[in-house]
């Protein structure tokens, strides 16, 4: 019982991995403080459902609905680029109006995708094994976070890590800003609704709500990965947000089991993040040399 609860647990934590992966991106690589994933994720997994539903096969609906998340970072950057809305309220406006548009898509506030047949967990998984579940987020989270490290050595991987260190310094050396803030925020977003689609087919249904607060829970399990492994570099970068994820899940798991009421999960969730931000503070303040890459100040 306590070992499928932990596998469980682990699931949803490389779950949500996906996500975390999309906050690095825009939080810490492209230095800008997004919101916009609590539309995005949730964009993903309603047009996905509805892709799903509607018969496609699951590779074609992940195809559309990560590109449904990379037009919503597209539009923040847009905002923040063209209106000259400051980054947070870009992230915040688009993130309210995804909400409503992912009603349109679904037509309704609650998508059932239990009869579906083509989503990734019944094609592979369909005795709904969780040892089986788990290899294959295993597999998944490696694949990603592989790709995205050997992206993050080219060229253009290498700008968008410099955008975020200094956008004026990245300016004047010439490089668009515009282009690399496009570029990363369609990435981030892409992460988001990946995160989406893969958390609705694994749990078997796609709500109006389930996009709430996500970018906060990621910036959770980011800052706890941060915490525990220090990051120096991109590698370390990248398997913080996937550990600090699974850890945040774990905790919260554990303070379910311990009789804590799912109304109180939101308060859990901040008192963990202040508890590990506090804890890394002090740690800065006895070493007086933090070394972490990527842009702290957000």
């Amino acid at each position: 019982m306590i070992l499928d609860i932990c596998c469980a647990s682990i699931i949803i934590g490389l779950l949500y991995s996906v996500l975390a992966l999309g906050t690095i991106t825009s939080f810490r690589l492209v230095g800008f403080p997004d919101m916009t994933p609590d539309g995005s994720f949730l964009i993903g997994a309603a047009i996905s459902g509805v892709c799903v539903v509607g018969g496609l096969p699951w590779w074609s609906a992940f195809i559309i609905g990560v590109l449904g998340g990379c037009l919503c970072g597209v539009i923040t950057a847009f905002l923040y680029l063209r209106f000259h809305i400051s980054k947070l309220l870009s992230g915040i406006l688009n993130m309210t109006m995804l909400y409503s548009i992912s009603l349109r898509i679904m037509n309704r506030s609650n998508l059932s995708l239990q009869s579906s047949k083509n989503t990734i967990w019944h094609l592979f998984n369909s005795s709904d094994n969780l040892y089986l579940s788990l290899f294959i987020c295993i597999i998944i989270v490696t694949a990603l976070v592989t790709l995205y490290y050997l992206f993050l050595k080219t060229i253009a991987g290498l700008r968008l890590r410099a955008l975020g260190d200094s956008e004026s310094t990245f300016e004047k050396k010439g490089f668009p800003v515009s282009k690399y803030t496009y570029f990363g925020l369609a990435i981030s977003n892409a992460f988001a609704a990946l995160s989406g689609i893969l958390v609705s087919q694994y749990q078997g249904f796609v709500d109006i709500g389930m996009g709430t607060g996500v970018v906060i829970i990621s910036l959770a399990g980011v800052i706890i990965g941060e915490t525990l492994l220090k990051p120096e570099t991109v590698c370390k970068l990248l398997l913080a947000a996937v550990l600090g994820m699974i850890i945040y899940q774990g905790v919260i798991t554990f303070c379910l089991q311990m009789g804590l009421p799912a109304t109180d999960l939101k308060i859990a969730t901040a008192v963990v993040t202040i508890l590990f931000i506090a804890f890394r503070q002090l740690q800065n303040i006895k070493s007086n040399n933090d070394r972490q890459i990527g842009n702290q100040s957000i």
